[in-house]
């Protein structure tokens, strides 16, 4: 009997000192390069843009859409 729970207690014991360790550090990241940044110069040049954007958008053509939809609803 004595020899089973002195076999518990070192289990225990082990488990123990296994859970206190400190873990394993990490090297810190490095920082992402500098070049991976756009200048300021290409982010106005994409503002400038914005009007291409919008005639790609353009909804005109859906003015008449609720005309086309009751036409079709009527076939």
């Amino acid at each position: 009997m004595l020899k089973k729970i002195s076999i518990i207690i070192l289990i225990m014991l082990v488990l123990f000192i296994i859970g206190c360790a400190k873990p394993a550090e990490t090297p810190p990241e490095q920082p992402a390069p500098a070049a991976a940044e756009s200048p300021a110069d290409e982010v106005g040049t994409g503002i400038s843009d914005i009007s291409s954007a919008d005639e790609e958008l353009d909804a005109s053509e859906l003015d008449d859409l609720d005309a086309t939809l009751k036409d079709i609803e009527n076939i």
